[in-house]
């Protein structure tokens, strides 16, 4: 762990620094028996940077391959899950040198891509929102080099997306940009009436806890959370209800190091659990039991995944492919099911990612 405190925007670049169809023919015995290896990605320096699941034959993985200092040699893998095989579903041309940084769904008529645009020198930064029903849309192309975090996409004329360029609304028209004093990295809805979202104040890097309500975004009271300088991050949110809710992220030790952080609040309480790691959590979902998945960050660190069970957490040691040690951090589960999906990459000789890598747990 560097003792240097990773900002969250640095760990979107490393995710950002880093997915062809490959049989894991090479995957090792799981450590953890119901975590398989799904897919491993042929294509050096790639990772998948998000994953969303609609059912258990409809999951979309998201990730770019990025050879080492070649701004315009960057390209997009997108995946999806057809439940017997992961086939690679193309790009508008015009993207095929984009970077995928976030993907959410309503449906399988309804989803959308995110990522960051450049030409042909590596220049001209554009983020842009793509729709995919059963042809590409370009709903969204932003002239900046902020980047897009992650999305909520509740239907064709409902989508928020959040991160660098702000938080941003679709309503089927155009979208609208709210602003606002902190930035909002992840949410959780509730409805779309109820949404919760957790960033950093913009001035003082202290963490942001928001909700949207009734055309507003509010702060929300965080308890007081120790830490070491500059403080605590908070990198995801899983909102149940307004009384239940999970926050994760990280603080800091006296000696500079990292530790995850699990907030749950209950009931108008908040209860910190403890999470044994030296890194950061960096997302959350539920397991399908009654319990909790959490990923560590940042990527090419998250060897293993936090499991939230009988009111206490433990870590699991994620399957290996041979040579090489396992990184996942994007998650996302099947609804009304236990399966789930967690996806980043190999690691392998100390680099930060070398082959893009999507893991399936089921009972």
């Amino acid at each position: 762990m560097c003792a240097l405190r990773r900002s969250f925007w640095s760990l979107v670049a490393v995710a950002a620094g880093l997915t062809g169809l490959a049989a894991p023919s090479n995957a090792s015995s799981a450590v953890t028996p119901r975590w398989r290896v799904s897919y491993v990605s042929p294509n050096n320096s790639s990772g998948i940077g998000d994953v969303v699941a609609l059912s258990a034959r409809d999951v979309w993985a998201a990730g770019t391959v990025a050879p080492p200092g070649l701004l315009n040699g960057r390209r997009p893998i997108l995946r999806h899950w057809n439940g017997k095989a992961w086939r690679s579903v193309a790009l508008p041309s015009k993207f095929s040198h984009a970077q995928l940084f976030a993907i959410a769904a309503s449906s399988l008529t309804n989803v959308w891509v995110f990522g960051q645009w450049r030409n042909a020198k590596g220049i001209d930064g554009h983020a842009f929102a793509l729709r995919w029903n059963g042809s590409w849309s370009v709903l969204g192309f932003w002239r900046t080099y902020n980047t897009i975090t992650s999305a909520i996409v509740a239907g064709p004329k409902d989508a928020w997306i959040f991160g660098e360029v702000g938080v941003r609304h679709f309503n089927g028209h155009g979208w609208t940009t709210f602003r606002l004093p902190y930035s909002l990295f992840r949410a959780s809805a509730i409805s779309g009436n109820d949404i919760w979202a957790v960033g950093s104040d913009k001035t003082t890097g202290a963490p942001v806890l928001s909700r949207w309500h009734n055309g507003l975004w509010t702060v929300q009271a965080l308890p007081p959370i120790n830490s070491g300088p500059p403080g605590p991050l908070v990198l995801d949110v899983l909102a149940r209800s307004d009384q239940n809710m999970w926050i994760v992220g990280g603080t800091v030790t006296g000696q500079g190091g990292s530790r995850p952080l699990a907030l749950h609040r209950h009931s108008g309480s908040w209860t910190r659990f403890a999470v044994a790691g030296a890194d950061d959590l960096g997302r959350v979902i539920p397991d399908g039991k009654g319990g909790l998945w959490a990923s560590f960050s940042p990527s090419f660190e998250a060897s293993s995944l936090a499991h939230f069970t009988s009111g206490s957490w433990h870590l699991l040691k994620l399957p290996v492919v041979t040579g090489k040690a396992t990184s996942a951090s994007a998650l996302a589960l099947v609804p009304k099911s236990a399966i789930a999906y967690a996806a980043g990459s190999t690691v392998f000789g100390g680099l930060p990612a070398t082959n893009a890598l999507i893991l399936r747990y089921s009972r």
